[in-house]
């Protein structure tokens, strides 16, 4: 929202490829200087200040981008195109980037051996990270993974765990 920028992106600030009739009939006293600059969030914008505009918006995110082509983003086209271009590309990265982070912690196992205070540890680490990635694992489903992730040689406690009236507090 730099600069007041953001009505381009959601195109509440268009272009308008000739001013308002009332904007050319205005006689201007000798006295008044013209403002020689329209500001960003002007919506009375002429064709070719709002190409500028559109094109330092679009500066914008590319400079703020690391190789925004190989991201997949469609670089073709006005900031609001681009930037729409962004959501959608951001949105398939997050979902991604849950997924990966679920399928991290469902595929953490115990081995005997292992310091089992650390292991709940890494676990309870990888679920919170799943879960601020957008991943709807809940409690319940976490002691799930959790069991399922013990070794065989846990299965005399295991077995028990699986009553759908112990919670995950009771189990840890």
């Amino acid at each position: 929202m730099s600069k007041e920028v953001f009505g381009y992106l959601d195109k509440s600030i268009k272009c308008l490829s000739t001013l308002p009739a009332t904007a050319t009939t205005l006689a201007i006293p000798a006295t008044t200087t013209v403002p020689t600059e329209t500001l960003w969030d002007s919506k009375t914008l002429s064709l070719k200040e709002w190409k500028i505009c559109n094109a330092w918006i679009l500066s914008l995110l590319m400079l703020n981008t690391r190789n925004p082509a190989r991201l997949g983003i469609n670089i073709d086209g006005i900031a609001t195109e681009v930037w729409t271009s962004y959501i959608s590309t951001y949105k398939k990265a997050c979902n991604i980037a849950w997924l990966n982070a679920e399928q991290i912690l469902q595929n953490t196992l115990y081995t005997d051996h292992t310091n089992f205070t650390d292991f709940i540890i890494n676990m309870c680490t990888k679920w919170s990270d799943a879960r601020a990635l957008g991943s709807k694992i809940n409690n319940e489903d976490f002691k799930d993974i959790i069991i399922s992730a013990l070794s065989e040689s846990w299965s005399s406690a295991t077995v028990p765990l699986y009553d759908p009236n112990i919670t995950l507090a009771d189990t840890i």
